[in-house]
């Protein structure tokens, strides 16, 4: 009769030393096994105790446990110490049970045992391949559609264990009851989800305590036999195989591996198989968490988005509108020369809210845009004029073109928009300051710059100024629609012929359209629009006082 042994066994979780027990015990080797605590003196323990073997997973995270070793190999020089890599072992023609066994037995003067023929050893080096080989495939998937991660685990775990049934469990708030996610029937390749199960005290307290809870007959395991009324036996299951969910320490469900029939009993390989299923799904519920963080964050954004939208829409036609209806007044009111007058502010002001929409479609990259062949540099050289017009008498303008030409797909009318916004901008910044420089420079960039490009080679348009500059709040928030940093809510009077009616002998006070002191904020919101409709990008360098720079990058097109 094999002897009992006293093994004591140091490793991160006692799950480790569950499994290490039922390994020894398919090698036929009987020991009682002790697993101390990570702050435990190890000195003392086996100084307490008849302990005959050491067994060591490797690393040892314990510094405790670390200095407990050193002084017990010069306390108990005599004491064997085998140490294990991961509670795995290594891939040999021998299963790490074999090579653990094997040594045991030689430390410890015990007959040899459990022969195994080549043909067996090669079997279970085949299962033990294929198991890993699922486990990286599987690990290596996509985890973001959570429903999809879930089947395509239980699926394959079905298929490797060779099982009628396996499913995916999550316990209730209250840990009153765990709602099935989703089970596969192996054998009609389908997916149920069977009705919510009430938790037993000594089932759960099973799963909080152990790696896996292998139970060859279901039905009268004391472990689960609480479930056999409510599920064993309206399934027909026999044999049960669940390994816990944990997440951060807590136990937050069970995987469950079926056996329908006939009963199974369970091999450590099996055991370790579901034990890394568990952690796929950890990992699966992980991702869906991160997920459902992230979506609930898009929709209070947009809904942010939305409401700072609508209401940039209601100021800013509420100002088309204001102007509407002073020059209406004006020319119910007034003479037949200031009627005409009005119907001219009134298409002044349409036209306005005309514009205005046309921004709103750019900045939600709504609006089409024709790409045509076209001339950078000449484009934007062609609008110096344009561009000078709008320089504030303290800012001076410089535009640099090459050469020779830089063709892009592009729509002309639209990219002027864009240079015409950044220019007006870089204006605004540089008459903030009390006067400087505004530089408008086109190029192109190779793939080697230190700027993002979208193709092998682009071209490059380049609007730097040494105005007041921006810090890096305003940049974070700067090609959101409607946000400005110029005055909101303040108006200048500009009705054609405003200021008092003329005719009929009298003056009248005239309602004159009120258009906005500032930006309306949809002036970078467009541009950003437009260079993305282009293919193209634009970025900011920026610091207070130190003026920004714009840069955009357009793909290059061969010459027409």
């Amino acid at each position: 009769m094999a002897r009992t042994a006293q093994v004591l066994h140091l490793a991160d979780s006692p799950n480790d030393s569950f499994l290490l027990k039922a390994e020894l015990a398919d090698e036929g080797i009987a020991c009682q096994l002790l697993a101390p605590t990570p702050g435990e003196d190890l000195a003392r323990t086996v100084a307490g105790s008849s302990i005959d073997l050491l067994v060591v997973d490797v690393p040892v995270s314990s510094p405790h446990w670390r200095s407990g070793l050193d002084e017990i190999q010069r306390s108990r020089p005599e004491l064997p110490v085998i140490f294990r890599w991961g509670g795995t072992g290594n891939w040999s023609t021998e299963s790490s049970s074999e090579q653990l066994g094997r040594r045991i037995r030689g430390v410890l003067s015990l007959p040899d045992t459990l022969k195994r023929t080549d043909g067996e050893r090669r079997e279970f080096l085949d299962r033990l391949v294929r198991h890993q080989q699922t486990y990286l495939e599987l690990l290596r998937s996509d985890f973001w559609n959570f429903d999809e991660a879930i089947k395509r685990i239980i699926e394959r775990a079905a298929d490797l264990l060779e099982v009628e049934r396996v499913s995916v469990w999550e316990f209730t708030e209250d840990r009153k009851a765990i709602v099935c996610l989703d089970l596969f029937v192996r054998s009609t390749r389908t997916h149920e989800k069977p009705r919510p199960v009430s938790s037993s005290p000594r089932y759960l307290a099973t799963l909080e305590s152990s790696l896996t809870l292998a139970a060859d007959d279901a039905q009268t395991d004391a472990r689960t036999s609480e479930l056999t009324e409510s599920y064993l036996i309206p399934h027909n299951v026999v044999s049960m195989l669940d390994a816990p969910i944990r997440r951060d320490g807590r136990l937050v469900g069970v995987v469950c591996h079926e056996q329908v029939g006939t009963p199974h009993q369970w091999a450590v390989l099996e055991q370790c198989s579901a034990g890394w299923v568990a952690g796929l799904v950890a990992r699966a519920m992980d991702v869906r968490e991160r997920r459902q963080l992230s979506e609930r964050l898009e929709r209070a954004e947009r809904l942010d988005s939305i409401g700072r939208l609508a209401g940039g829409l209601a100021h800013d036609f509420n100002n088309c509108l204001t102007g509407i209806l002073g020059h209406v007044d004006h020319g119910l009111h007034g003479t037949e020369a200031d009627a005409r007058a009005a119907l001219a502010g009134i298409r002044d002001a349409a036209m306005g809210a005309a514009r205005l929409s046309k921004e709103l479609l750019a900045a939600g990259r709504a609006e089409p845009i024709a790409l045509e062949p076209l001339d950078l540099a000449a484009a934007i050289a062609a609008m110096t004029p344009r561009l000078s017009a709008v320089m504030p008498a303290t800012a001076r303008l410089e535009v640099v073109a090459p050469g020779g030409p830089v063709w892009i797909r592009g729509d002309a009318g639209a990219l002027e928009r864009v240079v015409m916004n950044l220019v007006t901008n870089a204006a605004d910044a540089v008459s903030a300051a009390g006067g400087g420089q505004v530089r408008v420079s086109v190029a192109r960039a190779a793939a080697s710059g230190a700027a993002p490009v979208p193709s092998a080679a682009s071209a490059l348009i380049e609007v730097a100024d040494n105005g007041i500059g921006m810090d890096a709040g305003v940049q974070a928030r700067l090609f959101e629609p409607f946000f400005t940093t110029k005055a909101k809510g303040q108006a200048t009077a500009t009705a054609a012929g405003a200021g008092a009616a003329r005719g009929g002998g009298g003056s009248i006070a005239v309602p004159v359209a009120l258009e906005p002191k500032g930006g309306s904020g949809l002036g970078l919101a467009t541009a950003f629009g437009i260079i993305r409709q282009h293919g193209g990008t634009i970025t900011v360098e920026s610091a207070p006082r130190q003026g920004s720079r714009f840069t955009v990058l357009l793909p290059t097109a061969a010459t027409p």
